[in-house]
């Protein structure tokens, strides 16, 4: 899994990296809010993203992102029922921007982050926490307005699928979820 996964992140940064064209109207960098929906219950999670490279309408960018605890629902196991289920990711994301001549201030974005991180149960009133580490792919679509010259609003879903879960009771598939999400690009003047 490690060498497919390391031999599609190069063989997308030569594509976007050969790219003839370069065009700074997808630069940014900004805060991103989400919401997601898991067996488990509801989270919301905050975080930073922005971008390092573009070529033409592609993009490559850095995003971190760390959960509240997942709302609807504490662990089901009994020594544990006083955690707070939560996540931590950080890792690349690689995109696709689209522009539209008639709509200069409408453009939509898509993209997959690629997170590195784990899952955790916490207890912060013992300073204990259970975790394992998990790798996370995020495809996602994002509508993005622009509100000003500099800064754009984007309003998106996702669904985020993980891989390495295997602590407790839990697997892989207690954690995948949907979601929305919420971002606010900071974007060179045009």
């Amino acid at each position: 899994m490690t060498k497919y996964l390391t031999t599609i992140v190069l063989l997308v940064f030569y594509i976007v990296g050969s790219a003839q064209q370069n065009d700074k109207s997808g630069h940014f960098g900004g805060p991103i809010s989400t919401f997601a929906s898991s067996k488990l219950g509801n989270s919301i999670s905050f975080g930073g993203w922005g971008t390092f490279m573009m070529r033409g309408d592609f993009h490559t960018g850095i995003y971190g992102q760390i959960s509240t605890s997942i709302i609807s629902k504490t662990p089901d196991i009994p020594q544990v029922s006083d955690y707070e289920i939560k996540n931590r990711f950080t890792g690349l994301w690689l995109g696709y921007y689209q522009s539209f001549e008639k709509y200069h201030s409408f453009h939509i974005s898509y993209f997959t982050k690629i997170g590195f991180g784990s899952v955790f149960i916490d207890d912060i009133k013992n300073s204990t926490t259970i975790y394992d580490k998990a790798l996370t792919i995020t495809p996602s679509v994002e509508a993005i307005f622009k509100i000003t010259s500099f800064m754009h609003i984007g309003l998106g879903g996702f669904y985020e699928i993980y891989s390495g879960v295997s602590f407790l009771n839990y697997t892989n598939r207690d954690f995948n979820a949907w979601g929305l999400s919420c971002s606010i690009r900071f974007c060179p003047k045009d």
